[in-house]
């Protein structure tokens, strides 16, 4: 694994859940809510939980397997499997 790589991968860890919810609910307000984030970078798993503005229903969704690939200028996220509460996701 390459220094940057390595670098990226503990600066992951590090980062604390509560800080990764702020961001995203800064991001995402007047749209959805984060409520919960759990990311296992070992394991490549994900679990997130929010619920969309006007919805009373949270939304789960299980992310197994994912990797992030690039192509010089572009990334592409790509999911082996995914799991959701809602069957349009």
């Amino acid at each position: 694994m390459s220094f940057k790589a390595s670098l990226i991968k503990t600066a992951i860890k590090c980062t604390p859940d509560n800080m990764i919810k702020w961001v995203a609910n800064s991001k995402l307000k007047g749209i959805a809510e984060l409520s919960e984030f759990r990311f296992d970078l070992d394991n490549r798993r994900v679990f997130v939980e929010m619920t969309l503005y006007g919805e009373t229903e949270v939304i789960e969704v299980n992310v197994d397997g994912f990797a992030i690939v690039s192509d010089g200028s572009a990334y592409r996220f790509i999911i082996q499997q995914g799991q959701a509460n809602r069957p349009w996701l």
